[in-house]
């Protein structure tokens, strides 16, 4: 090889190509410039070559060095170039959950702007009281305590949903502009289109009980219940019953104090009175006395307070002899007597209770308790009869 191959060569190899090997695959700005130097002193020295060629050797190294240039570049150009950017997939359309919707308030009664109660989702009654609200035009309600009612978010518009605590709830409810009002309590979930009915909580689960018009129940299996006019259901022993008095006249007395004169619904049933009292000691007990004492014998049966709670139920009993107040009085204090094993006392209860019973839903519970204070209930023989008694 001529020695002016081997310059050219050289010259190829030490200014060009060696740069171009050496070249970092992720070009930087250091590499970048590094190669544009090597590139621009080539071009400075071909040209220099140009203007005093040699003999022999200028076309060869113009050829070496425009295809090295020529490579250079496509080198950088190609390293320059970025890497397409990735297809970036559409974002899913997600449903939008609706906003949920704040439940209605409760309105006490007679106390808004005038410095009581603020309106609120929640209202309480204690023993012996009376709390009586509204939610909007549609529903006016009064909570005999102890208890409480909460409203709740309803799942459709213009429904309203009701949860009862513990208490007596007697409400009417104007269902003329739609929607439906549910009432949740233990054991059942009554819905009304519009009517005057009663949710209570009991010992033993909840009552549902209806002056006017017509409300469906629902138990805790799922089976629905109609409860008409007059009648009432309880959780307890699953079926409907004429309406007791108690409850005929404590929601009588709702009606009265939110729509003013109303005449009194007829009785149910004919109260029985003994013979040796005056015609006028039954009208001479407020119903609403009578309440607030089952209230707080109640509330003592639930605290385990027997004591106080058997004397409760004994006033109960002597102020009502004969009506149906009277009658469940003794029922759960013949019940708390088999509790600590007194049949003697039990009978002794059973005993004081008139024959027919003035609600006749409590016949075969009556039944059951005579035959379990009789002794009976080890050999099995009380298995048919009625389990616990309906409350108020």
């Amino acid at each position: 090889m001529k020695a002016a191959d081997r310059d050219r060569d050289d010259r190829i190899e030490t200014h060009i190509a060696g740069p171009l090997r050496d070249a970092h695959v992720e070009l930087d700005q250091l590499h970048r410039a590094r190669l544009g130097s090597a590139i621009e002193a080539a071009l400075d020295r071909e040209d220099q070559a140009r203007r005093t060629p040699a003999p022999g050797r200028s076309r060869r190294w113009l050829a070496g060095g425009s295809l090295a240039l020529a490579a250079a570049a496509a080198v950088l150009v190609w390293r320059r170039a970025p890497p397409p950017p990735p297809p970036v997939a559409a974002a899913p359309l997600v449903a939008r959950a609706p906003a949920p919707v704040a439940p209605p308030l409760l309105v006490p009664h007679g106390q808004a702007g005038e410095g009581g109660l603020p309106p609120t989702t929640s209202l309480v009654a204690l023993a012996g009281e009376k709390a009586r609200a509204t939610i909007g035009a549609r529903v006016r309600l009064t909570l005999v305590g102890p208890g409480r009612v909460s409203v709740l978010a309803a799942a459709q518009p213009g429904d309203l949903e009701l949860l009862l605590e513990g208490g007596r709830l007697l409400a009417d409810y104007d269902g003329r502009a739609g929607g439906t009002l549910r009432v949740r309590s233990p054991g059942a979930v009554t819905t009304v289109v519009g009517t005057l009915f009663a949710v209570e909580v009991t010992p033993f689960g909840s009552r549902v009980a209806v002056a006017h018009g017509r409300v469906r129940t629902q138990d805790a299996s799922g089976r629905q219940w109609q409860v008409g006019a007059g009648t009432n259901w309880s959780s307890a022993d699953e079926r409907v019953s004429p309406l007791p008095r108690d409850l005929a006249l404590a929601l009588h007395e709702h009606e009265v104090s939110w729509t003013g004169n109303v005449p009194a619904p007829a009785p149910t049933e004919t109260p029985r009175r003994p013979a040796h009292a005056p015609p006028a000691a039954r009208a001479s007990q407020p119903a609403e006395d009578l309440d607030a004492l089952y209230a707080r014998a109640e509330s003592a049966m639930r605290g385990r307070d027997n004591g106080e709670a058997r004397r409760l139920l004994d006033m109960i009993a002597r102020r009502d002899p004969g009506g149906a107040a009277g009658e469940v009085a003794l029922l759960d204090l013949a019940r708390l007597a088999l509790a600590q094993g007194d049949r003697a006392t039990a009978r002794q209860v059973l005993a004081r209770l008139p024959a027919p019973l003035h609600d006749p839903a409590l016949e075969e519970t009556a039944a059951h308790l005579r035959c379990r204070a009789a002794g009976d209930a080890d050999d099995g023989s009380c298995q048919g009869h009625a389990g616990p008694a309906q409350a108020r």
